[in-house]
């Protein structure tokens, strides 16, 4: 409804409706294919494979990034339009940024949340399977700072540490709470000790200001956008994303829910919001249905993270970012997939 108001109300570019419009039908893709995945059995097994394979060429491609940077010098490497890596101000040096011939850097950690759960149980039911659980840790943390996000970066972080408190608490409950709570208070006097609270203040503020001209275009974005959207309509939005003057980026991105609330106003705002926290109890709810399944649990903390990361991310930044996510949705939703838990049906190959 957005749409169709804005585009008579306001004058827009005719590509930013054609851009609108594509949007809309790859959100309508998206639900279509979350109904088809919903209601039809999945092969896990050969989804792990696949997925598998990607993770594989992805390292690979990082392979190649090193190889060609630190080796042979090279700044910048890109093919049929497509880009490998390139360079970008980090912490007011120039470094190189991993990009995996994707649309854009920040896709890299999004790709990793989404699909790293599928692998993490399959690689553990294999010969030497704790070892290659921590590589498939090591190398997605490794993708995901080479990528030089920031938000993704603590968006993993958060997600492998939430699911291992999670799968040792449910092992011994009582000796992972002394245990936890030891910890946690020798790490604070130690850091009382020797000052540890102003170096992470330090550490953190060196991280939220390593790349400072993203940080003032995003904050100029978000800022121009919320003003747009209260001044002319802050009911159902402002349906178009026009071209904004800063960096030529449109209005409403770099976050999925500034998107929500520029495009659709309050009324879409609150129903998207709804939408990803409806995603993460429906998905809270299968892990509890299925308690055994601990690759559920590994799922459930990737998408809190990931929902997180979409303050600062476009779930529709890219067509097959958002398709992706609701066909996952649809298969950790569908009951067919999870039947045989107790018998880690999920583990089969």
């Amino acid at each position: 409804m957005s749409l169709i108001v804005n585009t008579f109300a306001f004058h827009h570019e005719f590509d930013r409706l054609l851009a609108s419009i594509n949007t809309l039908l790859i959100w309508v893709l998206a639900f279509l294919y979350f109904q088809v995945f919903l209601n039809s059995e999945s092969n896990i097994g050969k989804i792990k494979k696949i997925i598998l394979f990607n993770f594989g060429v992805l390292f690979f491609f990082y392979l190649v990034m090193l190889v060609t940077h630190y080796i042979l010098g090279m700044s910048n490497l890109s093919y049929m339009g497509k880009v490998l890596f390139s360079s970008s101000w980090y912490e007011d040096a120039e470094e190189v940024r991993f990009q995996g011939f994707l649309e854009y850097p920040n896709l890299v950690p999004l790709f990793l949340m989404m699909f790293t759960p599928f692998l993490f149980h399959y690689v553990n039911t294999k010969s030497f399977g704790k070892l290659k659980m921590f590589f498939l840790i090591v190398f997605s943390i490794l993708l995901v700072n080479a990528s030089l996000s920031r938000s993704g970066l603590i968006a993993i972080l958060f997600g492998f540490v939430a699911y291992s408190m999670i799968f040792y608490s449910s092992k011994n409950i009582k000796l992972f709470t002394a245990i936890s709570s030891f910890a946690i208070a020798m790490t604070l006097c130690f850091m009382y000790f020797f000052h540890g609270f102003t170096f992470l203040y330090d550490k953190f503020d060196q991280i939220a200001n390593a790349r400072e001209g993203s940080n003032l275009t995003r904050g100029s974005i978000y800022e121009s956008s919320i003003q747009r959207t209260f001044e002319n309509s802050p009911l159902i939005g402002m349906g178009i994303k026009d071209i904004s003057p800063f960096d030529n980026l449109p209005y409403g991105s770099h976050s999925t829910y500034l998107g929500f609330f520029y495009k659709t106003g309050i009324i879409g705002f609150v129903i998207g919001v709804l939408l990803f926290l409806f995603v993460i109890f429906k998905i809270y709810a299968q892990s509890k249905h299925f308690f055994k399944n601990y690759n559920l649990k590994f799922f459930l903390c990737m998408f809190s993270s990931l929902s997180l990361v979409l303050i600062f991310e476009d779930i529709d930044g890219s067509n097959w970012l958002i398709v992706y996510y609701f066909i996952i949705i649809g298969i950790l939703l569908n009951k067919k997939n999870w039947r045989n838990s107790n018998e880690n049906l999920f583990s089969n190959v």
